[in-house]
């Protein structure tokens, strides 16, 4: 749900004059009784009826945009805190007006994944340690430079069935996968597991597509950050290069 500020209360309405009375207030209250899965604040207030209070949305505001482009369920239980008028645009007709345009389509897709990817969990560190391209470089010193190659990681969401990319196409960089699952051929990866290695290293394109089984949310360094980090941290002198395999280089 996107939160905006709440509105002005009230204020004087000439000089000397008193205040006009306060404007009634149309809210909801977002409310979980899960851990909060994307775009929640901070818990503010628990009810063991309701769950826990994640966000109060105000006039202006809008929620269901993600769950109706992801075709996932809602996180959280939307309840009015006093009178509330709403305006509803249906999923159907949402979708009947983006797929009339394709480019309208994938604009909107994107502007939601980036939104989406605020909500990303941090990458562990153990899953960097365990890349297999930075294991090659960097060894021991890998740990060290933790910080750096995290600040580098860029997130993106796919949504169920997205194509991560499409066999044939040039590998630009490490995928490290944090939620969901992705599928390549008949092997299939998960959290905590990362693709592209292999690829990157040898400048090849994947043998098979990358398709989301499942929504799925990952982190990526790319090659022009890699060649960042050659720069300002010079790798061990490599070794014969592993072979490429479907997925390049994926580790678990």
């Amino acid at each position: 749900a996107t939160t905006a500020a709440a509105p002005t209360q009230g204020s004087p309405t000439a000089e000397g004059a008193a205040p006009a009375p306060p404007v009634e207030e149309h809210r909801l209250g977002v409310t979980q009784r899960a851990p909060a899965t994307r775009g929640c604040q901070s818990p503010t207030h628990r009810d063991p009826a309701l769950g826990t209070l994640q966000a109060t949305l105000h006039s202006g505001d809008l929620f269901g945009e993600v769950a109706c482009l992801f075709v996932e369920p809602r996180c959280a239980t939307v309840r009015s805190v006093g009178n509330c008028d709403l305006w509803k645009l249906d999923k159907a007709v949402l979708s009947e007006v983006l797929l009339a345009d394709v480019l309208t389509f994938v604009q909107a897709k994107e502007i939601t994944n980036q939104r989406r990817a605020q909500w990303i969990p941090k990458l562990p560190a153990k899953v960097l340690l365990q890349c297999p391209l930075l294991m090659k470089r960097y060894g021991d010193k890998l740990r060290k430079m933790l910080p750096t190659v995290q600040g580098m990681l860029s997130p993106k969401v796919l949504a169920q069935s997205d194509v991560l990319a499409e066999a044939g196409e040039a590998c630009r960089g490490i995928y490290f996968i944090a939620r969901g699952e992705l599928e390549c051929g008949s092997t299939t990866l998960g959290p905590g597991q990362s693709l592209g290695s292999d690829l990157v290293e040898a400048r090849s394109a994947f043998p098979e597509s990358l398709r989301a089984r499942v929504m799925c949310e990952l982190w990526f360094l790319s090659s022009a950050s890699l060649q960042q980090l050659k720069e300002r941290f010079p790798p061990h002198p490599t070794g014969p290069a592993s072979s490429s395999s479907a997925t390049g280089g994926a580790s678990s």
